[in-house]
């Protein structure tokens, strides 16, 4: 009997496994659509990339700004990302998992308005320890 209980968990947290990344797929593939549906309010603007500049630091993950950039790539600082509804909330969806934990990560979340595209940068942090024996 308890290796059929046991079984049952495992086939159960396999299902939420499954299911969470079936969700996360979802939120990703909306979140992208999300952005890619601004594009031409962004053309009309001039602007050729925005930018979701992001930190992982002390287990917390967050978006520190959002970058609007002309076709020079020169800061265009007279629009402001409240004006795009759900903007910031799209961007924090496209993150890689993990990337707030341990020495957390950091990186950008961009979208090419000219080619309609979106591309994760990230820059994981990691500790190493080497270890050295010797007998004296």
């Amino acid at each position: 009997m308890k290796g059929k209980l046991t079984m049952r968990k495992d086939e159960d947290l396999e299902r939420a496994i499954a299911d969470f990344e079936e969700r996360r797929r979802q939120e990703k593939k909306a979140a992208k659509a999300a952005l890619l549906a601004i594009v031409e309010q962004l053309r009309i603007l001039r602007i050729s990339q925005v930018c979701a500049i992001f930190n992982g630091y002390g287990d917390e993950g967050m978006i520190d700004s959002v970058e609007f950039l002309d076709a020079q790539g020169e800061l265009v600082t007279s629009v402001r990302p409240e004006r795009f509804r759900n903007l910031q909330e799209s961007f924090y969806r496209l993150l890689p998992a993990g990337y707030e934990q341990n020495e957390g990560s950091s990186g950008t979340v961009s979208l090419d308005v000219e080619h309609g595209y979106v591309v994760v940068d990230v820059n994981w942090n990691v500790t190493t320890t080497e270890n050295e024996r010797y007998e004296v």
